[in-house]
């Protein structure tokens, strides 16, 4: 991971140095969050190869990555073209939302959801696509914790 100390005065006043040293207190640190096209087999030791660019939400935490939501099956939650920011957590409840990988390399985001007998399926927040049950060939990637939108005017 790579972090910019930048002064708060040239990041909020555009005056003075804009990086210090590392020792410096008063400086932000700003996370960079890898970007994945998609997620390969084997993440996160191979990620690298999948790697498309990289951003620098506030807050985040070092060891998330980054996914651009395509579609629509989100909806009204995520848009096509937000960015999620997640991490490697097993640690899973029904309403998580998920990045996960179909048998054929594919990923994509979808609610957990744990039926009463027990079963997980994977939800999409639009209603008009269905719910199914993973197969063993599913691999979950990891938790969503935060979403990005870049909004243009």
């Amino acid at each position: 991971q790579y972090h910019f100390l930048i002064t708060p005065d040239w990041l909020l006043l555009g005056k003075g140095e804009m990086f210090l040293p590392p020792p410096a207190r008063d400086a932000i640190t700003i996370p960079r969050i890898p970007v994945l096209g998609r997620d390969p087999a084997g993440f996160p030791e191979r990620f690298e190869e999948e790697v498309i660019e990289y951003i620098s939400p506030p807050q985040a935490p070092h060891n998330a990555y980054g996914l651009i939501v395509h579609g629509d099956s989100m909806l009204p939650t995520l848009r096509d073209g937000d960015y999620v920011l997640f991490i490697a957590d097993g640690d899973y409840k029904t309403g998580d939302v998920l990045v996960v990988n179909d048998e054929w390399g594919k990923s994509m985001v979808k609610r957990y959801q744990v039926k009463p007998d027990g079963e997980a399926w994977l939800t999409s927040d639009n209603a008009e696509y269905p719910s199914f049950k993973p197969n063993e060939h599913w691999q979950i990637v990891g938790k969503v914790i935060d979403l990005w939108r870049r909004i243009k005017f």
